[in-house]
């Protein structure tokens, strides 16, 4: 099993419980972020934070953890560019 597969495979599991307390959303999006996050400089000190996501169901979890914590944000999805052309969520 691959080091990619194991993760998929955590962050799959994790997006199936969910968490209660505020705490352990902030942990598990602060997770995300360090794991599949990017941080894009726009300038005149804009930024943009995206998350390379390949299971649906964390984006959806990402997504409501961080519209609960009052943050604009939505979902994309693409096909990737390389021999699998597996959906990737973003």
């Amino acid at each position: 099993m691959s080091a990619g597969t194991l993760i998929a495979d955590a962050r799959a599991e994790l997006a199936a419980v969910a968490p209660e307390r505020r705490c352990d959303r902030l942990a598990e999006i602060s997770a995300l972020f360090h794991t599949a996050g990017t941080v894009h400089l726009l300038g005149r000190g804009a930024m943009s934070f995206h998350l390379d996501l390949a299971e649906s169901a964390v984006a959806r979890r990402a997504y409501s953890i961080l519209k609960e914590l009052r943050v604009t944000s939505e979902i994309r999805t693409y096909h990737r560019r390389s021999f699998d052309r597996a959906a990737r969520t973003l």
